[in-house]
Order: C-alpha cells, then sequence, then structure tokens
C-alpha cells in the first residue's frame, strides 16, 4: 500500500460576525477512509463543499486534521519531516494562475522546487534540471525570465504540473486540475498527466466533479456528500449499479463536461 488514510477528521470553527466568538463548528470532513496503491488512479469525486478538496489538503498536508493518522508506505506520515513529505506527495491546484506567485519568473519559480529538493546544486546544472521540466510538461525552455501573467491558463497549469514534478513525488494530488481551462485544454492536460502517470509511475488522487473524467481516468472511485465517504467502488460499479441514493442523484445532476482523451 503506497497510502492510506484512517478515521480522517477536520472541523471548522463557525465565527459570530458580530462579537468574533466562536458559536458552533462545521465538519468538513468526517472519518474519512481511502487507500492508494502504486500507479493507481484515485478519484475522488462530489459536490461543492462535499470535502473533497479538504481532504487532499489534509493528505498533502496544507491542513492539518483534528484526529485521523496518514500512512505513507506503511509508515505514519508524522515520522516524516515536512520536506520527505513533499518529497512524496505534490499538488496540483485548481487555479494555476493563483497557485502561482505572480512576483517570481518562471525560472525561480521552478528554481525554488528544485533546491527544495536538492540543495546543493550548481546554476548550470539547475538551469538544465529546469529546461528537462519545461520540456516533460510542453513547454518552451526560453521562458525562464517571464511570470506567471504572460501565459494562458493551460500553460500556467502545465507550469503548476512542471513545478510538482520538480520533487519527484511519487502521489500527485490533482485537484480540479482542468476545470477553470477551456474545454479543448482541457485534454491535452489530462494527457499529460497520463503520459507522466506511464513515464514516471505517478499515482494520482484525482479530484474532480466531472464525471466523464473522472470515469475515465480513474481505476477506483469514492463518492464524498457532507465530508463523509458514502460509496466507493470501480468506475463501471458506480456508474451501472450505484448503492446509495445520492450517489445516482450525483450522477444524474452533476455537469458531464465531454472533452476528447487520446
Amino acid at each position: 500500500m503506497l497510502l492510506e488514510t484512517k478515521n480522517l477528521r477536520k472541523s471548522f470553527p463557525i465565527e459570530s460576525k458580530l462579537l468574533r466568538q466562536v458559536i458552533g463548528r462545521v465538519i468538513a470532513v468526517d472519518n474519512a477512509s481511502l487507500s492508494l496503491n502504486k500507479g493507481q488512479v484515485l478519484g475522488l469525486v462530489g459536490e461543492s463543499g462535499s470535502g473533497k478538496t479538504t481532504l487532499g489538503k489534509i493528505v498533502v498536508g496544507l491542513i492539518e486534521p483534528d484526529s485521523g493518522e496518514i500512512f505513507l508506505q506503511d509508515k505514519n506520515i508524522k515520522n516524516f519531516t515536512r520536506k520527505e513529505r513533499a518529497k512524496k506527495i505534490q499538488m496540483v491546484f485548481q487555479d494555476p494562475f493563483a497557485s502561482l506567485n505572480p512576483r517570481l519568473s518562471i525560472g525561480t519559480i521552478l528554481a525554488e522546487a528544485i533546491r527544495t529538493r536538492e540543495q546543493v546544486i550548481g546554476n548550470r546544472q539547475q538551469v538544465e534540471k529546469i529546461k528537462e521540466l519545461l520540456n516533460l510538461v510542453g513547454m518552451p525552455t526560453n521562458i525562464l525570465s517571464d511570470y506567471p501573467h504572460q501565459f494562458s491558463g493551460g500553460q500556467r497549469q502545465r507550469i503548476g504540473i512542471a513545478r510538482a514534478l520538480a520533487m519527484q513525488p511519487e502521489i500527485i494530488i490533482a485537484d480540479e486540475p482542468v476545470s477553470s481551462l477551456d474545454v479543448s485544454i482541457q485534454a491535452q492536460i489530462l494527457n499529460l498527466l497520463l503520459d507522466l502517470k506511464q513515464k514516471f509511475s505517478i499515482s494520482y488522487i484525482f479530484i474532480t466533479h466531472d464525471l466523464s473524467i473522472v470515469t475515465f481516468l480513474a481505476d477506483y472511485i469514492l463518492v464524498m456528500y457532507q465530508g463523509n465517504i458514502i460509496e466507493e467502488g470501480k468506475p463501471e460499479e458506480i456508474l451501472t449499479k450505484p448503492k446509495d441514493k445520492y450517489t445516482e442523484k450525483l450522477f444524474n445532476s452533476l455537469p458531464k463536461i465531454t472533452c476528447q482523451i487520446l
């Protein structure tokens, strides 16, 4: 088992606007357990607010859970340093513009990621690694002095993927990575992710509301509702014989963005 979570729970405080006091808590993730094998694509699907992004951020280490455990290759994640965890798990975000520092050039953004993994590295070797990353994601290598605002959404997402690859992770959590892109660009990014999976044996947790995508990409699907994983199974099982009424309603109501994946 590459990754396993056990009974993860996360709640956030509700504050009174008038008195700025905590008047309650909202549960974002409740008793969530999942497992991910090497080379697997695990689809995490649900409505907006179902807790899927919060769960992804907990796994990557951006949010601390209230309770529960995470195991990476049978080792408790608490035994990993932040750097060790970052080498194993990276995240590709929904909004590529918001996830890239607009004040830093593309070369600096990628160099920072490379130095995080390899603190001692010569400038020439660093530039070669940056160019290699850009080649991997289908971007030209003469953009090191350019800034995120100079690129389209699809190009920025490719740069975001390159930044994740710089850490040579075994797991990438892709949080709605194509939802903000044009349909024609979506297919290109999805094909890129599949190519990288084959080339580097990367495992994905693919978070999405788009059923046409998740049923094509995923080896296994988890359905979330109000912070709970209420159903799981292989794509064909979930599609043809959903066990939960919510899952059936979800699959009938959520928008299905059709894209050509080659």
